[in-house]
């Protein structure tokens, strides 16, 4: 009978600390005498590393983290992921003491995994794990601004797949709650959902319209616009 190797799956469970004993072991144990299982796991790994410090740390809006595991083929099981310090046996797979993100960052992250790009604040590309053509590019974001002037974070245009997505990071809320929202040109918004913005910062990834032009506000509790950012 020839050797079983694990699955894609199975390897992204294990890189995101999620599989539970006697299996951890038993996977680690094969990747130690399997040179292309270990190289498949390290091309999962190093993505994750590339892709997590852009996931989002908050949830977008209901049912979209859903369509995009959907649409990569990636519902179900793998759907449900969290991030461990490390797995046992040989090897981290995770940093110690990285803290643990919501499950929309790990939609976000499964994208990187699969070569979709999600950027904040600077330019990145994730290529598949067949060496093929990156998905996306992601552009410096627009600065997101207060009426004062003061750039607190930024707002950029992306694509999950063929889900046009808007990425919008800000920081120095000091904790207060924020409604995102989108201003189009013909003066129609639309609201993308409530956040509570820390000093240390949060990032968002949530659908946006096909327009030409956009603008994006958040707005505190008593309505007035803290920061826009022109798309």
């Amino acid at each position: 009978m020839s050797e079983r190797h694990p699955t894609e799956d199975a390897l992204l469970d294990l890189a995101l600390g999620d599989v539970p004993e006697p299996g951890n072991q038993l996977l680690t144990q094969h990747l130690s005498t399997c040179p292309a299982c270990r190289k498949r796991y390290d091309a999962i790994n190093d993505s994750i590393e590339l892709t997590l410090p852009a996931a989002p740390r908050v949830q977008p809006a209901p049912g979209f983290d859903q369509a995009v595991l959907e649409a990569m083929g990636m519902s179900g099981p793998t759907a449900r992921r969290r991030v461990a310090p490390q797995a046992a046996g040989g090897g981290t797979v995770a940093e110690p003491g990285r803290a643990p993100r919501r499950r929309s960052a790990l939609v976000a992250l499964a994208a990187g995994v699969a070569g979709v790009v999600i950027g904040v604040g600077g330019s990145m590309v994730a290529g598949s794990l067949d060496d093929g053509p990156p998905a996306a590019t992601v552009d410096v974001g627009t600065p997101l601004v207060t009426d004062e002037g003061e750039a607190v974070g930024t707002a950029t245009l992306s694509y999950l797949g063929d889900q046009r997505v808007v990425v919008v990071a800000a920081a120095n809320g000091d904790g207060r709650t924020y409604e995102c929202r989108l201003r189009l040109p013909d003066g129609q918004t639309s609201v993308l959902g409530e956040w509570t913005v820390p000093d240390t910062g949060s990032t968002w990834v949530m659908p946006a319209p096909y327009a030409d032009s956009m603008t994006v506000e958040l707005v505190d509790d008593s309505g007035a616009v803290w920061s826009t950012a022109r798309l």
